[in-house]
């Protein structure tokens, strides 16, 4: 395909899974990698990408708010390098039994696993929403109509929204410091919504990702 027949499509799509979401931007540097092989210069689409959940851990619910992180984690990764648009996969699954009583059992195989924003049974007309749909909504409100995106490090990525500067935040390490330009006070907002003013020098980053913008 990227060496025959990429005047034949208009899209390079991939798809990305795993738990981890540093997988993503080592896979985007491995596609970027092949299409400079074959001289192939084509917007960049993840047409589906989630978080592979292990059934060892699925027993509680503490995976979704691992699910919720990441999810944040994997859009600002790809957005901010060169991924042209990112489809999460899937909106519903069927549920646990953790969050169901009639829910599938964790040694049982199922699409749940992957992430799903939420679940229902089939052919039920009723929506459970999980920790990951308002992440989903969260992030979709701060990052809305974005012109721009810098990668400033691994886990850090500044988005210009309606003019003003968005930091999608996190620190994979021991410390992490903030951008240098983030001064003063500003509004700190977690994967969940909770919203905070604070003083630059007083914000910690830890794992879980946290949006920085103007007060």
């Amino acid at each position: 395909m990227l060496r025959d027949y990429s005047q034949y499509y208009d899209i390079f799509n991939f798809h990305i899974y795993q738990k981890r979401d540093s997988v993503v931007e080592k896979t985007i540097n491995y596609m970027k990698g092949r299409m400079r092989n074959y001289n192939v210069d084509k917007p960049m689409w993840i047409t589906e990408t989630a978080t592979s959940i292990p059934n060892i851990i699925c027993n509680n619910l503490g995976w979704q708010d691992d699910v919720a992180e990441d999810l944040i984690k994997r859009y600002a990764r790809a957005l901010g390098n060169d991924v042209e648009k990112v489809f999460w996969f899937a909106f519903v699954g069927l549920p646990t039994v953790e969050e169901d009583a009639n829910g599938v059992k964790c040694n049982k195989p199922t699409n749940f696993l992957m992430g799903n924003l939420g679940w229902a049974f089939k052919n039920s007309q009723k929506y459970h929403q999980r920790l990951a749909y308002n992440a989903y909504k969260l992030m979709s409100s701060k990052l809305a109509g974005f012109t721009s995106v810098e990668k400033i490090t691994d886990t850090q990525h500044k988005f210009i929204v309606n003019g003003k500067s968005v930091y999608v935040l996190w620190c994979d390490s021991e410390s992490c410091s903030l951008p240098s330009e983030i001064i003063g006070t500003v509004k700190l907002t977690d994967y969940l919504g909770n919203e905070e003013i604070k003083n630059a020098n007083q914000i910690t980053l830890g794992e879980s990702p946290v949006f920085v913008e103007e007060k």
